[in-house]
């Protein structure tokens, strides 16, 4: 049995107005703040259709599994059929379930219109895709402008797994 080493890539906590180093994101913006959901990436009325937060690390070392977990904020009118997406080096590796407006399960309105909204911390794993480099993307598929439909992330952290390379036959 080969021995696993979990080797932690990056860390944020998305706590001032300046996008942490090597993120890119469009539309291009600062951070936000959406009442006790705190500081964020994205936000009420920023990341609407078409945004996505992409971070590329390059020339990681060897690894078969990545591992990631990040604050997702979802905020105001979600329809039923919108979801949160994760690609790796540009292959899908995980899509949410629906993250649509249920009164029963969100939080009260912190910023933008009436509807709730909802903080979830996602903790994904998944296999490497091909690549030298390792690029994670964040996007959701909304269909409305950011002033109705948003989102941002906080708390992002990231690890690969990696086998021991001191053992060559554990």
């Amino acid at each position: 049995i080969l021995k696993k080493i979990i080797y932690l890539l990056d860390e944020y906590l998305i706590s001032s107005e300046v996008i942490p180093s090597g993120w890119t994101v469009n539309p291009s913006s600062t951070t936000s703040i959406c009442g006790y959901l705190t500081t964020m990436l994205g936000g009420y009325n920023i990341f609407g259709t078409g945004a996505f937060a992409t971070k590329t690390y390059n020339n990681p070392p060897p690894f078969f599994k990545v591992r990631i977990w990040f604050r997702f904020n979802k905020i105001d009118s979600w329809d039923a059929s919108e979801v949160m997406r994760v690609y790796e080096n540009g292959n899908l590796v995980y899509t949410s379930v629906s993250i649509a407006w249920d009164e029963n399960m969100y939080t009260d309105s912190q910023c933008g219109d009436t509807f709730n909204e909802k903080s979830q911390t996602f903790s994904l794993e998944f296999s490497k895709n091909s690549g030298a480099s390792l690029i994670i993307k964040l996007d959701t598929n909304l269909n409305q402008a950011a002033i109705d439909e948003s989102w941002g992330f906080s708390h992002f952290a990231i690890s690969v797994l990696r086998f021991d390379p001191t053992c060559l036959t554990c």
